[in-house]
Formats: structure tokens, C-alpha cells, sequence
């Protein structure tokens, strides 16, 4: 004899991995106002997740592989605001993003990887505007970690930093990061 009541798919997958199903989220389902479908899952579940942050939280934090250009005096604030632009220019992006927070009154720390030939009017705006960075010099990654993936000219996944060649900088910026807040 069959079982008439019916099993919710959610709870069945709970009892087996933890892990809820859902239905695809897409921009039609926003549209048409669906959020409760919308699900936030790392694209592979790894149950050792946490044990293998742990160890990785552990390690030493090595010291910047990539050049100082500029050192800017302590501020007053302990607050660390750490970010990625290694574009050959990038003066509107500084103003927008380092003039709106000095203007408004952030006193921390501003730290940035910039492109090695970054222009001498971008240093100096940035020298003036309190902000420490470093030359992010981009090479070719490390082909094992290139495998399957397909060519693109998107700069954070197609390169690497010098010294971090087997992390792309879509990655490998955390590591910097991580390593220039060590510095600072």
C-alpha cells in the first residue's frame, strides 16, 4: 500500500545532508516578486568548512609581497577600509570612493592596492588624502589553476599578483588584504 501523504522535499534533504533545496532564483522570479525563493548556498558544501578556516586562520600572516608606494601618517581612528584597483587610471574612482569618505568624516585607515604606473596626479591625491598603497603588479597565473576554466578578459579572474600567482586576484585579493592589514 502507498504512503498518500506527501513528503516536503526540504525536510527529506535536511535528514540527509543539512542542505535545503530550492526553487532556481532568477530575475524573473524577482520580478515577479518571488523572494522567498531566493537562496544563498556556496556552490559546493563542504561539512569541513570551518576546520579547514581554522587551520587557515592559524597560519602566519606573511609579510606584503607587493611594493609600498606610499605609507600615510596613523590616523586618528582604528578603523581599516581595504580594497583593489589596479586599473592603469582610476582618478574618478578616487575621487568617488577615498573624496566621499574623507569627506564625511572617516578617519581610518585607507589602504589600496593600485597599478604599478599608477599617474603622479593619483598619488598625489591620494598622498594628500591620508591614504597608504601598494603596487599590485598583475602576471599570469600559475596554469594549474587556469585548468577548465574558460579564457576571459575580466583583469580579477584571467591574472594574478607577483608572489601570488596561484591565486587569481579575484582571490588573491583577500590575501593582500590580509596581508596589508598585518603590515599597517
Amino acid at each position: 500500500q502507498k504512503n498518500s501523504e506527501a513528503v516536503d522535499d526540504n525536510d527529506a534533504n535536511n535528514d540527509d545532508n543539512n542542505m535545503p533545496t530550492s526553487t532556481l532564483f532568477t530575475p524573473d522570479e524577482f520580478r515577479a516578486g518571488r523572494i522567498e525563493n531566493y537562496i544563498n548556498l556556496p556552490t559546493m558544501f563542504n561539512p569541513d568548512r570551518d576546520n579547514i578556516v581554522n587551520e587557515l586562520m592559524e597560519q602566519p600572516v606573511q609579510e606584503p609581497t607587493e611594493t609600498l608606494l606610499h605609507k600615510a601618517p596613523t590616523p586618528p581612528s582604528g578603523n581599516v577600509i581595504l580594497g583593489l584597483a589596479s586599473y592603469p587610471t582610476f582618478k574618478d574612482g578616487w575621487l568617488k570612493l577615498v573624496g566621499s569618505l574623507r569627506t564625511n568624516g572617516y578617519e581610518g585607515h585607507i589602504i589600496v592596492g593600485v597599478h604599478p604606473e599608477i599617474p603622479q596626479d593619483e598619488r598625489d591625491y591620494l598622498d594628500k588624502m591620508g591614504v597608504t598603497y601598494y603596487a599590485v603588479e598583475t602576471v599570469n597565473c600559475s596554469a594549474t589553476i587556469l585548468n577548465g576554466v574558460s579564457q576571459t578578459e575580466n583583469r580579477v579572474r584571467a591574472k594574478c599578483s607577483r608572489g601570488l600567482e596561484n591565486l587569481k586576484l579575484e582571490w588573491g585579493r583577500f590575501e593582500m588584504a590580509r596581508r596589508w592589514l598585518r603590515a599597517c
